[in-house]
């Protein structure tokens, strides 16, 4: 599931995009983001919170869409804005099989990690192994289809060094949303 950017023949996408109104240095408004989307070749545009969540659809390639926005942001920015893509069928399938649902019981401190674009090549099990960190006592981890699937009870920020763990040994970028976000998400592009 989701090894390449999301193909058109979905009716709507997500982009993750990582890192946008985190600090100060990404400062964007949600107007000014679905405008990129929209001159990018986007349709039916909107945003969920304020942290980079963009709900569209597109008539053309989401490589090609995604080129542009990447490109845009990077130009905004001074410095790359890695982006997850995912179709609605692709964000729904990653829900279903929720590996950890027996262990969670908040589930804002249930994340989730995806390979960004452009290199978007999914995680495998090594990732445990290359970290053992991600397994340690704040929780419980798995990678299914090539996402990070953490349970982290005491708190997101006591699972020391996610992305920058995953990014060092896998030359990828990688963005987090909690599991919560997630639902939030695949309910607003079912209502689309």
């Amino acid at each position: 599931m989701a090894s390449e950017p999301a193909r058109p023949g979905s009716s709507s996408f997500v982009a993750l995009i990582r890192g946008i109104n985190v600090g100060t240095s990404t400062q964007i408004s949600m107007p000014e983001l679905e405008s990129i989307f929209t001159a990018a070749g986007a349709v039916e545009v909107s945003t969920i919170l304020r942290s980079g969540n963009v709900i569209f659809s597109c008539h053309n390639s989401t490589t090609e869409l995604t080129d542009r926005v990447t490109n845009e942001l990077a130009s905004r920015f001074g410095r790359p804005v890695p982006m997850a893509v995912r179709s609605q069928a692709d964000l729904a399938d990653l829900i279903g099989a929720d590996p950890l649902r027996t262990d969670v019981t908040d589930e804002s401190r249930y994340v989730v990690g995806f390979a960004c674009y452009p290199q978007m090549s999914g995680l495998g099990e090594d990732v445990l192994t290359l970290n053992p960190d991600l397994a340690g006592p704040f929780g419980r981890s798995t990678v299914t289809d090539g996402h990070l699937f953490m349970w982290c009870p005491t708190g997101v920020s006591n699972a020391p060094g996610m992305a920058r763990n995953w990014e060092r040994h896998h030359s990828i970028s990688v963005t987090f949303r909690n599991f919560r976000t997630l639902r939030k998400i695949l309910f607003e592009l079912r209502c689309d």
